[in-house]
């Protein structure tokens, strides 16, 4: 299965990519989808962040292949007012990722989440987008 991952990884991206990102990929622990979209139409990837933690979320993808748009939810609303005193460690958010495809053609998406600089890939979606 791995190998079948990084074949099919490296036929869309050209030879040497997968190992230029540096993201361990262990077997049979990545949970992958297909999704079929049309150009033009949003794709939403989101996941949790605590920054004072250490956890981070965030996508590995073609970035000329997709319009981007980043939007950031706090768990609790006063943490976004810089003038409000809250107790550490009030900073858990949602990042949400809202892609618009640019182009026809299949892609890779891989949602990371990134504990302290230890990535692992959370799921891989294979995006077809068609006219």
């Amino acid at each position: 299965m791995l190998q079948v991952l990084k074949d099919k990884f490296r036929s869309l991206f050209g030879k040497g990519t997968l190992e230029e990102h540096q993201i361990p990929i262990e077997e049979n622990a990545v949970a992958t989808n297909t999704r079929v979209v049309r150009l033009g139409e949003s794709l939403v990837f989101a996941g949790k962040c605590h920054g004072s933690v250490g956890v981070r979320y965030c996508l590995d993808y073609l970035q000329d292949a997709f319009d981007a748009k980043k939007s950031f939810k706090y768990d609790r609303p006063e943490y976004s007012n810089p003038s409000s005193t809250i107790a550490a460690g009030g900073d858990s958010a949602i990042l949400t990722y809202t892609l618009i495809p640019r182009r026809t053609g299949e892609f890779l998406v891989r949602e990371i989440s990134d504990f302290r600089g230890d990535q692992t890939v959370l799921r891989e979606t294979t995006v077809l987008v068609v006219v």
